[in-house]
């Protein structure tokens, strides 16, 4: 089309287009922005029961902001579906590009609710180094609301050098919120370049909230790779993790947790990919404030380097006495707070595993102790103070046994854990 989307910019005063069906629609583009349905929603405009079907992107060098739907949404975007095989070939032109891909959104900026995405694949085609890449199976970039959005298979394999950030849901989360969100969707990236960022939910989240959201069934991929989050200024409350995660720098929940991560749990695989890979079962670094409360951890661990049933970060240490690599800075000296946690089958995974002593923050059970099957799941109720109002203790239902979380469904497709 002319616009190079269907609808070009809508703009207007609560414009609302609905009811639209778009199959076998292509779109190429040279431009800023390229997205099947609209460039932009612009004062208010609403998209309403959209389904994209057999979509074809095909992009240029120019391009910044590319989507199935919208390409910088600043109004509403509810109940869309897309259903395509979508490929995007884009190499940047230059090394200081940058590159923003959402499945539904590239960036939101008000409201993306309601919206899935699957059998969709991007290929983007650059193996620059200075680049920077933002990618989430439902938006690139977010900074306002994403709620009750799945993406099934929206997958990202790229060999990639810039910069990286890789999320199942969102890319880079400026702020705002996600809610009731979870991604099957496959991301890969070069686990040999230090600068790739991938997590199942949000690779990167400033000030923020993540909550009642999961990764389930698929593989996660990169240098510094986390369950739900990487980098995280969030308030993480009621997420899980249960896919596979591989990397240099791996942890079953949040990479750097900034802020406070509650009521959590990984029953995922953790696998580090060189001697010198780091891997821990909640959450690599805990810096000064931060929090890790009521989670808990039965990975699978698998491959090489050091791993951590908990942390490796030398959590309520005054003083760290050893650096860790290139990540040791003096701003984790003091750290954060790691309580009331339950570490499921400590000493018997499938590689040796370290713990902290005599730090009272967590609980180290049998299997059997974290199924119900021996004390009736006393040590997440009794021991850990596991809220029972949040949390579900049935051994006859859920993933295999293990408590699970009352308002986050269990992936209907989960396998189950080796």
């Amino acid at each position: 089309s002319p616009n190079n989307s269907v609808f070009g910019y809508i703009s207007g005063q609560n414009t609302q287009i609905s009811g639209f069906v778009f199959e076998n629609v292509s779109q190429t583009s040279d431009e800023e922005v390229v997205a099947v349905v609209a460039k932009g929603l612009l004062n208010n405009a609403t998209l309403d029961n959209i389904e994209v079907k057999n979509a074809n992107v095909s992009t240029g060098t120019s391009n910044r902001y590319l989507a199935v739907v919208v390409g910088k949404n600043y109004g509403k975007v509810l109940n869309t579906t897309v259903n395509s095989e979508v490929f995007n070939q884009n190499t940047l032109s230059s090394e200081s590009e940058s590159l923003v891909i959402g499945g539904i959104v590239a960036e939101n900026n008000k409201l993306v609710d309601g919206c899935s995405i699957e059998m969709y694949s991007i290929e983007p085609s650059t193996k620059s180094t200075s680049a920077t890449l933002k990618y989430g199976g439902v938006a690139g970039v977010n900074s306002a609301t994403i709620r009750n959005s799945q993406n099934y298979d929206a997958s990202l394999s790229l060999e990639f050098y810039g910069e990286a950030y890789a999320g199942g849901v969102v890319g880079y989360m400026q702020g705002g919120s996600i809610l009731k969100c979870f991604s099957e969707g496959m991301v890969v990236l070069p686990y040999t370049n230090n600068r790739t960022y991938v997590g199942g939910v949000v690779a990167y989240a400033g000030v923020s909230s993540i909550t009642q959201s999961y990764y389930a069934n698929q593989t996660l991929q990169g240098c510094n790779v986390a369950g739900i989050v990487h980098t995280s200024y969030a308030d993480v409350n009621q997420c899980y993790f249960q896919g596979e995660a591989k990397g240099m720098r791996v942890a079953g929940l949040v990479g750097i947790n900034n802020k406070t991560l509650n009521n959590c749990y990984v029953v995922g695989s953790l696998e580090g990919m060189t001697g010198s890979a780091q891997v821990s079962g909640l959450a690599s670094w805990l810096p000064k404030g931060s929090l890790v409360d009521h989670c808990f951890s039965s990975a699978t661990f698998k491959g090489y380097g050091t791993h951590h049933a908990e942390t490796e970060s030398e959590f309520r240490a005054n003083i760290v006495e050893t650096t860790v690599g290139s990540w040791f800075d003096s701003k984790y000296a003091e750290s954060g707070e790691l309580k009331n946690c339950v570490i499921v089958n400590y000493g018997n995974a499938n590689v040796k595993v370290t713990m902290f002593n005599a730090r009272p923050g967590w609980i180290n059970c049998s299997d059997a102790q974290a199924k119900g099957l021996e004390g009736g799941y006393s040590v997440f109720t009794n021991d850990a103070g596991f809220d029972q109002d949040l949390w579900v203790f049935d051994n006859h239902e859920g993933l295999g046994g293990y408590p699970t979380l009352k308002y986050v469904a269990v992936n209907p497709h989960a396998v189950e854990e080796e």
